[in-house]
C-alpha cells in the first residue's frame, strides 16, 4: 500500500514540468481553440518565415484594430467634461482628475473611467470615514448624470461606482487619493521608454479580461500591476533570454517577447522566492534560464536588478505562491499582494504558449 502511494507521488512529480512553481490549474479548451481569422487580421493572415515574426505581425494588426479611435477619445472627453462641471459646481476648491488606463492612453474598448476628486481645503489621504462621508455628499451632485450609482463605503478605499446615463461607461470615483495620478504619469513614462510595453499591455489586458483574471478586487491582475510586471520583464529579458539578442540585435520582436513572457511566468519563474521590481533595485541571484525554450542559452551569470529575494515583509505564509511586485512609487507596497488567483494566471500563460 505504502509502496503504491510512493509510486503515485513520484509519478505526479515526474509529470510536472521542470521549474514549474505553481499547482497546475486546468483552463477551458475553448479559450485556446481557433476558429477562422481574427477580426483584426481581416482577409490577410499574417505571414513570415518564423513563428515569432508571424506573431509579431498579428500583434501589430491587433494593436491597430483595438487602439482608441478619435471618436472614442472625443466621447470620453465629453463624459469627463460633464462630471468635471458637476463636481466643480458642487463646492469651492473641488477639482476632478483622470487616472488609470484612459489617462495613460492604452485602454480596451469599453474600459472603465477612473476619476479622483481633489479638494483644496482637505488633507490628502484622509481617514476612511471622512472619505465615505464626502463621497456621499458629492454623489448627490453627479446623480442626475448616472443611470446607476452606489457609494462603496466599506471598501479599503471608499469609492463611488456609477454607470454614465448617456454612454453606459462604468466610472469609479475616489476622494483625495493622488496616487493614481502619479501612477498614470509613470505609466506614460514607461510606455515612452519601452516601445514594446504598450502593445504587449493591450494584448495581455484582453487575454486576462477574456478569462476574468483582470480585476484585482477579484484576485486577478490589475492594470497598473500588469504594466509594471511587463516593464520588469522587458528590462530583464536580455539577461534571461540572451539568444534573442545575437547578431547585433538591440531589441527582441513583440512575438518573441510575448512567447517568452508566457513561457517564463507560465512554467519557470520561482514565485515562492523571487519578487519583481520594475524600477530596479537590489539584485537577486540571476534567475535560471528556461529549461525547455530552444531559443535560450545556458543560465546567465549577470545579476538581474529587476528581481529580488522576497523578504519577510513581502511573504505571505498562507499563500507563499503569490506574485510579488514591488510598487515603483511606494517600494514597501506589493502591487500583487491581493492577486490570489495568480496560479490561474500562470496556468493560462502555460496553456497559451502550448496553443501558440
Amino acid at each position: 500500500m505504502k509502496e503504491g502511494a510512493g509510486k503515485k507521488k513520484r509519478k505526479r512529480e515526474e509529470d510536472e514540468p521542470i521549474g514549474f512553481r505553481h499547482k497546475r490549474v486546468d483552463t477551458p479548451a475553448w479559450l485556446h481553440a481557433t476558429s477562422g481569422i481574427p477580426a483584426w487580421v481581416g482577409n490577410s493572415p499574417c505571414e513570415g518565415p518564423t513563428l515569432e515574426e508571424r506573431l509579431t505581425a498579428e500583434i501589430e494588426d491587433y494593436v491597430r484594430f483595438i487602439r482608441p479611435t478619435n471618436a472614442d477619445r472625443a466621447m470620453r472627453d465629453g463624459v469627463i467634461a460633464v462630471y468635471r462641471r458637476a463636481l466643480v459646481a458642487a463646492g469651492r476648491g473641488l477639482s476632478l482628475e483622470v487616472f488609470g488606463s484612459c489617462a495613460a492612453g492604452m485602454y480596451l474598448p469599453g474600459a472603465d473611467l477612473d476619476f479622483v476628486v481633489l479638494e483644496a481645503s482637505e488633507p490628502l489621504n484622509p481617514e476612511k470615514g471622512r472619505m465615505a462621508s464626502r463621497l456621499s455628499k458629492l454623489a448627490k451632485a453627479i446623480y442626475p448624470h448616472a443611470s446607476e450609482l452606489m457609494v462603496i463605503k466599506r471598501a479599503r478605499i471608499p469609492i463611488i461606482q456609477l454607470t454614465d446615463g448617456r454612454t453606459q461607461l462604468k466610472i469609479d470615483i475616489s476622494y483625495q487619493q493622488p496616487g493614481g495620478i502619479r501612477a498614470a504619469e509613470l505609466v506614460r513614462e514607461m510606455y515612452a521608454a519601452l516601445p514594446a510595453l504598450g502593445p504587449l499591455s493591450l494584448v495581455l489586458k484582453l487575454f486576462l479580461k477574456n478569462r476574468n483574471l483582470h480585476e484585482y478586487g477579484r484576485g486577478g491582475i490589475g492594470g497598473f500591476a500588469l504594466v509594471c510586471w511587463l516593464a520588469a520583464f522587458i528590462q530583464m529579458h536580455p539577461i534571461v533570454f540572451p539568444d534573442r539578442y545575437r547578431d547585433g540585435r538591440e531589441d527582441a520582436t513583440l512575438g518573441a517577447l510575448l512567447m517568452d513572457f508566457f513561457h517564463y511566468f507560465g512554467s519557470q519563474f520561482d514565485y515562492h522566492r523571487i519578487g519583481l521590481s520594475p524600477s530596479g533595485g537590489n539584485p537577486a541571484p540571476p534567475p535560471p534560464a528556461p529549461a525547455s525554450a530552444s531559443s535560450c542559452a545556458p543560465a546567465p551569470t549577470r545579476s538581474n536588478a529587476w528581481t529580488f529575494l522576497k523578504s519577510e515583509a513581502f511573504k505571505n505564509p498562507q499563500q507563499p505562491y503569490l506574485l510579488c511586485l514591488r510598487d515603483p512609487l511606494t517600494p514597501e507596497n506589493d502591487l500583487a499582494r491581493g492577486s490570489y488567483r495568480i496560479q490561474e494566471v500562470s496556468s493560462a500563460f502555460h496553456a497559451a504558449l502550448s496553443a501558440i
